[in-house]
């Protein structure tokens, strides 16, 4: 039984394999690209007015439904602010 299961696992990658490699042969980017903060950057104009409201990160987090996400909005505040600047 492990044999057969190595040998999926085998034709799995392979296939993998070669889609990646046929992928790359077209053109296609493959990964997440740099600078994409798709979440972050809709999200910054209200992180830079609830932060100048005085609101708390967690009260942020909060308000915006992001469960406690403090520090990555501090990076969201700081990131949108630079920017502003």
């Amino acid at each position: 039984m492990a044999t057969l299961a190595e040998f999926e696992r085998d034709l799995v990658r392979e296939r993998v394999r070669s889609g990646i490699a046929a992928a790359k042969a077209r053109g296609q980017k493959l990964g997440r690209q740099l600078g994409q903060r798709v979440k972050a950057d809709r999200l910054g104009p209200q992180v830079l007015q609830m932060v100048e409201q005085e609101h708390s990160y967690r009260q942020i987090a909060a308000k915006l439904k992001l469960g406690f996400l403090a520090q990555p909005l501090e990076k969201v505040y700081f990131r949108s602010a630079d920017r502003l600047s």
